[in-house]
């Protein structure tokens, strides 16, 4: 079947929209996809496409281009040699995948009295206990999903945002001890790994498949349980241009 999927959508192209919720006409942003592969999972198959142009409708060219020119003298000017180059399209992409506002959710992954704990926000929901996410291939996190595979995701209130930014730094860290944490963690009925205490909603995952994808790794994995705990506002992200967009329909001017 999966096979027969390929040859069908091999060389297709689509559009992925992204629109107003109360006008669905009105486009604020898209990305042409181009079909890469199928991704079997059990009797599932997932597709894997690849950004090939993009178009944001929330800032006008001549900002854009002031935008591309700032970033490019930025990249020019770092001179790290560890430095992350990312292409001009992923930097566009990015913008307007973060139209459409992202959880930004808690990682926790354990190893007795140690683990790690941070934030990441690429991630999603794909049907039939299904779940992928992505992180930096050149930071620790990845490797310690990848050793561990086995891990649990929560979203966190917005009142948290400052604690959750200030665990951005694990990303660079193996492991951490976890009396080092500004935050209590704790075990849901039978989860086999932690997760704050404070957390709206948790999921227990086990990877079932990994895939480097440029400069991050794709993470497919399988629920095994999931709790909601409340339902307080969650802490979620969107993207500068959107941000400034929407402030100048609702007539609070440019940030």
């Amino acid at each position: 079947e999966s096979s027969a999927l390929d040859h069908a959508t091999r060389d297709s192209y689509f559009d992925l929209e992204f629109c107003e919720r109360q006008n669905k006409t009105n486009v604020l942003g898209r990305i042409k996809l181009r079909y890469s592969k199928i991704l079997p999972a059990d009797n599932y198959c997932l597709g894997l496409f690849e950004a090939v142009e993009c178009h944001n409708f929330c800032i006008s060219n001549y900002r854009l281009g002031m935008h591309r020119v700032f970033n490019a003298f930025n990249g020019w000017r770092d001179k790290r040699p560890d430095k992350e180059n990312v292409p001009a399209l992923d930097f566009q992409c990015n913008a307007v995948t973060f139209i459409c506002p992202r959880p930004v959710v808690l990682v926790c992954v354990a190893n007795g009295d140690r683990g790690n704990l941070f934030p990441m926000n690429l991630l999603g929901d794909l049907g039939n206990d299904y779940f992928a996410f992505a992180l930096n291939s050149r930071k620790q996190a990845s490797p310690a999903v990848r050793r561990c595979r086995h891990l649990t995701v929560s979203t966190v209130p917005f009142d948290k945002k400052n604690i959750v930014r200030q665990l951005g730094k694990n990303h660079y860290r193996e492991s951490i001890a976890w009396d080092e944490l500004p935050l209590q963690l704790q075990h849901i009925h039978e989860f086999d790994v932690p997760s704050p205490e404070f957390a709206i909603r948790t999921k227990e995952l086990q990877v079932v498949e990994t895939l480097s994808l440029g400069s991050h790794d794709f993470f497919l994995a399988k629920t095994i349980r999931n709790i909601t705990k409340s339902s307080a506002q969650e802490f979620c992200m969107i993207h500068g241009f959107y941000s400034a967009y929407r402030n100048r329909k609702l007539g609070r001017g440019q940030v």
